[in-house]
């Protein structure tokens, strides 16, 4: 099963988001090489525990309150990158960071 952590918070999931994920490895005969890997535009689904991570959020350029330990909730900011983990039965697939682009 497929998990997707925002901020070490899980979103919820339906059987319609995929995730494409590219690895690349610049130069296998040279380690020292940066490995890069990143995923396409995902979608996810309009929950109420998905709404409440992202801070109710209806449009990017809604005001956004300050001061907060986490940028989730009311403090959640559409301009600012968010931790995120991909999980597959327990596995860490993938981390890195997510932003928000548009809301549908």
């Amino acid at each position: 099963m497929v998990r997707l952590y925002i901020e070490n918070q899980e979103v919820e999931l339906d059987k319609t988001v995929t995730f494409a994920i590219t690895k690349s490895f610049e130069d296998l005969a040279n380690p020292t090489n940066i490995k890069n890997d990143w995923s396409k535009t995902v979608a996810i689904p309009f929950t109420t525990t998905n709404h409440r991570i992202f801070g109710h959020i209806y449009s990017p350029d809604k005001a956004v309150v300050s001061g907060g330990s986490s940028y989730t909730g009311i403090y959640f900011d559409p301009l600012k990158k968010l931790d995120f983990r991909l999980e597959w039965d327990s596995t860490v697939m993938m981390t890195g960071y997510a932003k928000m682009n548009t809301i549908t």
